[in-house]
């Protein structure tokens, strides 16, 4: 495989087109194909290679990445007369970036494979270092820096095979094992996430109810052995001068993520939970959170 191989891209919505930016500063040679044409309209003067469909985009790739939302976008896009899985050549890898059930990879893996080609599950997740002084003083906030990790799955072979992409598009990468081990990590992570979510929503309200200001108390928080990634992102981005209104945002824009991703936990930790541990507790606390209804 070339220093600089093609790399193919699916899937531009908001963490897609982070990943496509950063392949494109490597640089690396970029195709893509979108579900819906104008999603590839920021890119038509850019350089990149711009495929009729799916399998093309495969064809003309010893990469292919994709970054859809979920399994039934996954299907839609792998199979088919004009599916990735129809171009995939010998030596090729498909790297998928979406967050789906281990299974789902070890399937397309079992497929890849009849054409020569390897898959690796790379989900990956946003991560900022510093806290701000302040929450809610824009002028007293430190700038800080955004970090993508890639939760990566697959045989070594394939994953040293793609090390240069897998690099370009994360700052961290941490293989964990065969394939769908990717998947299990950042679905773990999810979890810890949501759950935190749960838990930094009600706590402040428990707070105010004692007469503490939110604002007050999340950014004491922040700096102290309380600070999460999860309460990090409910004070950056809702208003906690009314957490009722902020919680029904948050569900609202974040409650069918949850929902999908919980669902997928369960099934992957089912007998976790029968060893007796808290698992299912923050499983059913993240998905009665998450439902938006």
């Amino acid at each position: 495989m070339p220093d600089r191989p093609t790399v193919g891209f699916i899937g531009l919505g908001h963490q897609g087109r982070r990943l496509v930016d950063r392949l494109m500063l490597a640089p690396f040679p970029v195709a893509l194909w979108a579900r819906r044409p104008e999603a590839l309209d920021p890119y038509r003067d850019s350089g990149t290679t711009m495929a009729s469909s799916a399998g093309s985009l495969a064809a003309m790739c010893q990469i292919v990445c994709v970054c859809v939302p979920d399994e039934t976008a996954i299907d839609e896009v792998m199979r088919g007369a004009d599916g990735v899985l129809k171009g995939l050549s010998p030596g090729s890898t498909l790297l998928i970036h979406s967050t789906v059930r281990p299974e789902v990879c070890r399937d397309l893996a079992a497929q890849a494979s009849r054409a020569g080609a390897a898959v690796i599950d790379a989900p990956v997740s946003n991560f900022s270092h510093q806290p701000r002084r302040h929450i809610g003083e824009a002028e007293q906030m430190d700038k800080r820096t955004a970090t993508l990790t890639a939760f990566v799955g697959g045989s070594r072979e394939a994953v040293e095979k793609c090390r240069s992409v897998l690099d370009a598009v994360a700052d961290r990468v941490f293989h964990l094992g065969p394939v769908g081990a990717g998947q299990i990590g950042k679905l773990i992570n999810n979890l810890m996430f949501f759950a935190g979510v749960a838990a930094s929503f009600d706590l402040l309200s428990a707070g105010q109810r004692l007469d503490l200001s939110p604002l007050e108390l999340a950014s004491a928080i922040q700096h102290a052995s309380g600070r999460s990634a999860a309460l990090e992102a409910v004070t950056d981005h809702y208003d906690l001068s009314d957490l009722p209104e902020s919680l029904a945002r948050f569900r609202q824009d974040f409650g069918h993520l949850m929902a999908k991703d919980t669902e997928a936990v369960r099934s992957v930790l089912d007998d976790v939970e029968r060893l007796g541990t808290s698992i299912a507790l923050l499983i059913d606390i993240a998905a009665t959170f998450g439902d938006p209804t």
